[in-house]
């Protein structure tokens, strides 16, 4: 590896090494951004999977409770107060 950035360096002019680093710079943001872009429909499709007592506290019945409830709803809910009753 070496040995090839000392030939990049001796051997090619500095416009084409930045044509170099923006080529590979671009080819690893595509790798990354289809990569994520291949997984949200995985992650969309399961909302409420994971650990339920990193979501809201110590009590993991309560939380899993409250992960059990959003993964039950999917419409959209308007609550007029600050208290949230089943």
């Amino acid at each position: 590896m070496k040995k090839y950035f000392k030939h990049l360096q001796e051997n090619t002019a500095p416009h084409e090494r930045r044509q170099f680093a923006m080529r590979a710079a671009g080819a690893l943001t595509t790798v990354l951004f289809v990569t994520w872009a291949a997984s949200l429909g995985v992650r969309l499709a399961n909302p409420g999977t994971g650990n339920p007592s990193a979501i809201g506290g110590a009590d993991s019945t309560q939380t899993a409770a409250v992960v059990n409830y959003q993964t039950q709803t999917n419409g959209l809910e308007v609550a007029t107060t600050s208290v949230f009753n089943n």
